[in-house]
């Protein structure tokens, strides 16, 4: 929409119909801190499992956590500049209003998905646990961690626990298996 077709639209208006416009932006006032605070504490979680797997990906979850606040202060500049539009309906305030309205809204819903996506991403890895593939690591210098190794190995017990005759346990050594390894090495 064009600068005059918007001053047209709010001119339209009736006095009753720009109040209750008004007071939906007002309202809209008081959802900023608790959609910014929910979704912060969500990538907070994701980050606690995340960072697990990849330091550097919890890393930037928490500045995306971090962002939401950003996007409350963007909704808050979006509003001023709606009401300005609705006070002052004319061409030259719509004009100059409504496309900074216009880009707050476009970084503040840019910033609010990338935080949702986050939560999800933690909440998904959460769920499935091990069964979630290894994500890619991100490049140092976009962390300052240094990446941690994707698998962990498991060291075996040396030996076994048995039950014996007289119901107790006896400990015996574990087998050795024999690997090609072993097949292939010269005999003593």
């Amino acid at each position: 929409a064009t600068p005059a077709k918007g001053s047209a639209m709010v001119s339209g208006w009736s006095p009753a119909q720009r109040e209750w416009v008004a007071f939906a932006l007002g309202l809209d006032f008081l959802f900023m801190p608790l959609y910014s605070t929910t979704i912060w504490f969500a990538c907070e979680l994701a980050v606690a499992v995340v960072s697990q797997r990849n330091a550097p990906l919890g890393k930037l979850g928490r500045v995306v956590g971090r962002s939401q606040y950003v996007a409350a202060g963007l909704d808050v500049v979006e509003n001023l500049a709606l009401l300005a539009g609705l006070r002052f309906p004319s061409a030259k305030a719509v004009s100059a209003a409504f496309p900074v309205a216009a880009v707050c809204a476009t970084v503040k819903f840019c910033l609010i998905l990338l935080g949702l996506g986050f939560a999800g991403l933690g909440a998904a890895q959460h769920h499935y646990g091990e069964a979630m593939p290894n994500l890619p690591e991100l490049p140092v210098e976009l962390a300052g961690v240094p990446p941690k190794p994707h698998h962990r190995t498991r060291r075996r017990a040396s030996s076994v626990r048995t039950p014996d005759s007289a119901g107790g346990h006896t400990v015996k050594p574990r087998r050795r298996s024999s690997s090609s390894r072993d097949l292939l090495a010269d005999p003593p």
